[in-house]
């Protein structure tokens, strides 16, 4: 383990990536989920592994979380 504390971006539509973080990453990473409105409003929410994995459990593609949150 290294000394030094990481920090890692990644930018992905890959659901593929997604299914692998819980089981790569950290327990306490964390996914960070944008959505930009059409009138240039961003929205953000944040997943941590268990949240993530919770999602992938049930089958619901982590991806659209924003659109499920705003309904």
């Amino acid at each position: 383990m290294s000394s030094k504390d990481w920090q890692v971006f990644i930018a992905t539509h890959s659901i593929d990536v997604l299914y692998e973080l819980p089981h790569i990453a950290s327990r306490d990473g964390q996914v960070i989920v944008l959505r930009k409105t059409r009138d240039d409003v961003l929205h953000y929410k944040i997943l941590y592994m268990d949240d993530l994995e919770d999602f992938i459990d049930r089958s619901v593609d982590p991806r659209k979380i924003m659109d499920m949150l705003e309904s």
